[in-house]
């Protein structure tokens, strides 16, 4: 499992640039074959590759951003939270995810509230 892979690297904190770039060039190549709630894990775990995971990211954004109704509001919150701390433009991603959020807002755990808060706390 690739997002699995990528976490192992980054709690392991071992740079090792070519398999970052093997990493990126997959998932890239795969975006479309993953599940929505992976997403956030995706970005999660590639997001400390620094600009060299730039344009996954930004790949990962678009994709979220043209699927945002089919995530809950768990997934949405995730979402939002993955990319708090990433180093592109985001700021389309949260409008859709703040428009998207605000009408469900009532189904959103306090957990989900939280995470939300805290992802939009300098946006």
């Amino acid at each position: 499992d690739l997002r699995k892979t990528a976490t192992a690297y980054t709690k392991l904190e071992i740079k090792v640039p070519a398999l970052y770039t093997a990493l990126i060039d997959t998932f890239q190549k795969k975006l479309n074959e993953f599940k929505l709630f992976d997403v956030p894990n995706i970005v999660t775990a590639v997001a400390f590759m620094g600009d060299d995971a730039n344009s996954l990211l930004i790949a990962c954004s678009d994709y979220a951003r043209t699927n945002l109704n089919s995530f809950n509001h768990e997934d949405i919150s995730l979402l939002a939270l993955a990319f708090k701390d990433t180093n592109i433009e985001k700021s389309n991603l949260f409008s859709a995810i703040s428009q998207n959020a605000m009408p469900k807002l009532k189904q959103f755990s306090a957990h989900s509230l939280a995470n939300m808060a805290f992802a939009f706390e300098n946006e």
